[in-house]
């Protein structure tokens, strides 16, 4: 499960937390982290799913599934179609794991 969240866009504060667990949902490992400079909640939910698909990769887990609420952004991730929104470039770099990791 991944969390992206914007705390304070007043602050420029934002955070992203990953829980991995495996098929019976027991818990593996888990972090959380701050993101420089603040973000705005969709840019906070892509970075959470890129930052849970490159730990899944660290892990070596070749059998995943991403969860997150942020449908905006799995959308966006499963369409053909390049993104050209503000979160493009996190969109390529998720995509870019999809392709060339097996899982």
């Amino acid at each position: 499960h991944i969390q992206g969240s914007a705390c304070d866009t007043s602050k420029r504060v934002a955070g992203l937390g990953i829980v991995v667990r495996n098929w019976e949902g027991k818990f593996i490992t888990g972090y959380a982290k701050r993101l420089p400079g603040g973000s705005s909640p969709i840019v906070a939910e892509a970075l959470a799913i890129l930052n849970g698909m490159k730990l899944a990769c660290d892990l070596n887990l070749y059998r995943w599934v991403v969860e997150s609420d942020a449908s905006n952004v799995v959308s966006a991730i499963n369409r053909k179609e390049e993104d050209f929104s503000f979160i493009g470039n996190i969109v390529i770099k998720c995509k870019s794991i999809l392709t060339n990791n097996p899982r």
